[in-house]
C-alpha cells in the first residue's frame, strides 16, 4: 500500500475521548486550568534558566537573533504579544537596543546578522510610536549584501 503525504489522518480534538482529553482540555476546548499552571511554570522556568545565558561571556558577545539576546528579546516580545506582561516588553526593548548598539555592519543575514535586531528594533519602536528610533529600518534598507567566512 502506498500512503502519499495527504493521506495521513490525524483525529480532532473531539474526536479523541478518554480520560487523557481531560487533562488538558476542558469540554468546552480551552485548555484546562491544572494543565494552564504547569505550563505557565515550565516556561517561566525555562524563561529564567535562558535569560541567566546573558550573563556569561558568550551571551555578552552574541546579539544575533539566531543565538543570541535579540533571540531572547523576541522571546519576550512574544511572550508580550500574548500575555501583555508589560515586564516582558521592557526586557524584549532593553536586549533589542544593547543587540543594535552592538551591529557588526558587516552581515546582512536575519539569523546570524544585523537585519534581525535592526527589524525587531523596527517593530518595538514602532509600538512606542518612536519614529526616530524606528529608522532601524532604514539602516535594514542599507544593509549590503556581503560575504564572510566564520
Amino acid at each position: 500500500i502506498e500512503i502519499g503525504m495527504g493521506d495521513y489522518n490525524y483525529p480532532k480534538l473531539n474526536e479523541i475521548h478518554g480520560s487523557k482529553v481531560s487533562i488538558y482540555v476542558t469540554p468546552y476546548n480551552k485548555l484546562s486550568e491544572s494543565f494552564y499552571a504547569r505550563t505557565k511554570t515550565v516556561t517561566d522556568q525555562i524563561t529564567h534558566l535562558v535569560d541567566g545565558y546573558l550573563y556569561t561571556s558568550r551571551g555578552r558577545e552574541d546579539h544575533t537573533i539566531y543565538t543570541g539576546y535579540t533571540g531572547l528579546a523576541l522571546t519576550h516580545f512574544l511572550i508580550y504579544r500574548k500575555t501583555k506582561n508589560a515586564p516582558s516588553l521592557e526586557i524584549a526593548k532593553k536586549l533589542t537596543d544593547t543587540a543594535i548598539t552592538r551591529l557588526s555592519g558587516d552581515l546582512v543575514s536575519f539569523l546570524t546578522g544585523d537585519a534581525g535586531p535592526l527589524a525587531l528594533g523596527t517593530v518595538l519602536y514602532s509600538l512606542d510610536g518612536n519614529l526616530d528610533r524606528s529608522s532601524c529600518c532604514n539602516s535594514v534598507k542599507m544593509l549590503r549584501p556581503t560575504y564572510r567566512v566564520r
